[in-house]
């Protein structure tokens, strides 16, 4: 029977991405796993119309370039993140942020690594909209070697299928 003892699980902080991690730790406990967090920090579409030096500010905090401020927001994001996973029961949680593009980091990352399943959520974004604004999900499934577990957002609960239970695998 298949069993997934590593997990990676691509996030942009979203609704999705939330629920994506509700079902990695679904498996994480049944399987055992290991939950790997990857977010991916694209190159800003503004890039060249503002100046990545600028300064930012906001009150409660010191000044950072515009850069620094994203970086250290996802950083805060994924170390909530990582302790939430925890706390849901998953003893083994990893998180690392790349720059690039998402799709190809994530395959690249998935391959390289050799994940043995990639969950993600997807927007279920349709016709005009999907066309203009593209799907990573959608490329990392045509392009990854692993399977992997697509999860809509809107799905209140995701269950595992029978199929992909073993018995004897992981703890619950």
């Amino acid at each position: 029977m298949t069993s997934f003892s590593r997990i990676l699980v691509p996030t942009d902080f979203s609704d999705c991405s939330h629920v994506a991690c509700d079902a990695a730790v679904k498996l994480a406990k049944q399987f055992g796993s290991t939950i790997e967090l990857l977010h991916v920090q694209e190159p800003p579409a503004w890039q060249g119309f503002v100046i990545p030096e600028l300064v930012v500010s906001l009150p409660d905090e010191s000044s950072h370039s515009l850069e620094e401020f994203i970086r250290v927001r996802s950083q805060r994001a994924l170390e909530q993140l990582v302790e939430q996973l925890q706390h849901a029961g998953v003893a083994h949680v990893r998180q690392r942020t790349e720059v690039g593009e998402a799709g190809n980091v994530i395959v690249r990352i998935a391959e390289e690594e050799h994940f043995d399943l990639v969950v993600m959520g997807t927007h279920g974004k349709k016709g005009f909209e999907r066309l203009m604004m593209g799907s990573v999900t959608e490329r990392v499934v045509r392009r990854v070697a692993c399977p992997v577990l697509t999860v809509r957002a809107g799905n209140a609960a995701v269950s595992v299928p029978q199929s992909a239970q073993t018995s004897g695998g992981g703890s619950s």
